[in-house]
């Protein structure tokens, strides 16, 4: 009896040792759930035993939807390295990897990161912005003031131009040609002098001729 509980033992423990031998993961960078201000160049893991070279293989989405793993992971004993493509844009991404652990079987797993780069410059572009219409106030400002003063010299100009040249224009017709006033004020004085000795020349032929008769 004793003897069969012994071998029960023995094999339930047997059995368990290949599952106890599965190496898992103990770390990776970034970390799960992390939020990372600058794009990583690539995901970093770390298992608890050494990683066969062989089947390795890593998927990262992004919020675009597509796989932004670059070339073929890197292995170094407990370390496994992916690369990633460049300018990785903000958003959440997944991470699902798998590999093949020391005792021969496949592990795999995901883990989740997130990039907010943007978030730094936008409170840097709001300080700018900010700043940025105080001065341009001031130069708003400071341009409607300054409108007016053109306004009043160049509208009152032609006014006075217009009137200014028409009376001027005037006195100069009038400087000119004294003659063209006189017609209304009658006959010149050379003209009743011809016409009083036309008279005069008149009556002495009137009395001439009377006397002979």
């Amino acid at each position: 009896m004793a003897l069969g509980a012994l071998l029960i033992s023995l094999w339930l423990t047997l059995l368990a040792a290949p599952a106890s031998a599965h190496d898992s993961l103990t770390g990776s960078e970034p970390a799960e759930g992390e939020v990372l201000t600058v794009a990583p160049d690539a995901l970093v893991l770390t298992y608890s035993g050494e990683i066969s070279d062989l089947g390795a293989q890593f998927m990262v989405t992004g919020p675009e939807g597509r796989d932004v793993v670059q070339g073929t992971p890197t292995v170094e004993g407990a370390v496994v390295t992916q690369e990633l493509a460049d300018e990785l844009v903000d958003g959440d991404y997944e991470v699902a990897w798998r590999v093949t652990s020391s005792d021969g079987h496949p592990i795999s797993g995901t883990i989740t990161f997130s990039i907010a780069a943007d978030d730094a410059s936008r409170s840097d572009d709001r300080g700018a912005a900010t700043a940025g219409p105080e001065g341009e106030a001031t130069t708003t400002d400071a341009t409607p003031g300054a409108a007016p003063s053109p306004t009043p010299t160049t509208d009152p100009a032609p006014a006075t131009g217009d009137s200014g040249t028409a009376d001027q224009a005037e006195v100069t017709a009038d400087a000119a040609d004294p003659d063209v006033a006189e017609p209304a004020s009658g006959i010149p004085a050379w003209g009743w002098l011809v016409a009083a000795l036309a008279a005069v020349g008149l009556v002495a032929c009137g009395f001439l001729a009377f006397r002979r008769s």
